[in-house]
């Protein structure tokens, strides 16, 4: 994670966060699936390789608010689904209690 402060009125901090994986799985799997007539069928998920990215921005404006962009790329375990191209955007609320 990168992270900048500034320490300004409208700008605390920029902060970037890359998470790389690429997953080989060394055995073919078999997972299965809901067929047409309410029964199951399987599915062949292979031994080549898949890989997944995910780059976070989060801007913090003050101590207590900030902003979240996020973009997603590539399959995950357990059924290797494939996200194309996700972009995320979220609003961060922070709070201390004691």
């Amino acid at each position: 994670m990168l992270s900048f402060a500034f320490g300004a009125d409208a700008l605390q901090s920029i902060s970037f966060e890359t998470t790389y994986a690429r997953r080989w799985p060394l055995i073919s799997e078999v997972t299965f699936k809901k067929g047409k007539n309410g029964g199951f069928t399987s599915v062949n998920v292979g031994t080549n390789p898949r890989d997944y990215v995910k780059e976070s921005m989060n801007v913090d404006f003050t101590k207590f608010l900030g902003l979240t962009v996020s973009y997603e790329y590539g399959s995950l375990p357990p059924k290797f689904s494939f996200v194309d191209s996700k972009f995320t955007f979220g609003l961060n609320l922070k709070a201390a209690f004691q």
